[in-house]
């Protein structure tokens, strides 16, 4: 078969379908997980005289763009090695969860490195599976602990951060994932516009390198607090539309 023998090029057509995405997919991959993966945005809109039905492969999930080109290069570097997508996405869960672990002990620096660390994992893993046709790592065991685990990280940080701020730090991190929850339920099955811009914790612990940077993690966490209010504000707005106004906000995204 052409992608068996050719899996790279595989991985450079996951980005290879610009701003056109199929409603279908983008349903499904929202709600494949909820803190796993950057703003996703699928590139899953390819002509369909390119592809026959039998030859399609598996969507990629919420492939982030500002960490697309970094997971498209691991996986090309790993496709022809032994390493398995089980593996690339067990050592992401692994490290979201050791960093959930250092924020709740109040070492925040090495909660924040694990985090960045795991961030691009789960779209290697992605990548390699589909490379590989090695099945739907979609459904994978150490995908669906994903979403707890990165939203135990947030909480982690709000308590960890209550410590010298205030309990407020806390509530501001629930509410934060009650917004991201909240979020995701309003994208299932629709289109948003804008879509790949909302929050979503795997491009969100990158917003809080900068603050950290400055000392300032208590601005970070009401940074990402804002970021998902703003979010799901306009996904309501979006959802909720009326549709002639709707595709009037498509034309002027």
């Amino acid at each position: 078969m052409k992608r068996l023998q050719h899996p790279v090029a595989v991985l450079h057509q996951d980005d290879a379908g610009g701003g056109r995405v199929d409603g279908a997919e983008v349903a499904a991959e929202r709600l494949a997980g909820e803190f796993g993966d950057a703003a996703g945005h699928l590139h899953a809109g390819r002509p369909a005289a390119h592809h026959h039905e039998c030859e399609r492969p598996l969507p990629l999930v919420r492939v982030g763009r500002p960490l697309g080109p970094l997971e498209r290069a691991a996986a090309g570097l790993l496709v022809g090695t032994s390493a398995s997508p089980v593996a690339v996405g067990a050592g992401g869960a692994v490290l979201t969860s050791l960093g959930a672990g250092a924020f709740a002990m109040g070492w925040n620096w090495t909660g924040l490195v694990a985090m960045l660390l795991a961030t691009p994992l789960e779209g290697i893993a992605l990548r390699l599976s589909r490379a590989r046709l090695q099945g739907d790592a979609r459904r994978s065991w150490w995908r669906a602990l994903l979403p707890a685990l990165a939203g135990g990280g947030l909480a982690a940080l709000g308590l960890s951060l209550a410590v010298p701020f205030g309990w407020g730090m806390t509530l501001l991190a629930f509410t934060t994932i009650a917004f991201l929850l909240a979020l995701e339920i309003e994208l299932r099955g629709r289109e948003i516009g804008g879509r790949w811009l909302l929050a979503e914790p795997k491009a969100m612990i990158w917003l809080m390198l900068p603050f950290a940077g400055f000392g300032t993690w208590q601005a970070g966490l009401a940074a990402l607090f804002a970021y998902a209010a703003g979010s799901f504000f306009w996904a309501q707005r979006q959802a909720h539309q009326p549709p002639h106004q709707k595709g009037t906000s498509g034309t002027q995204d």
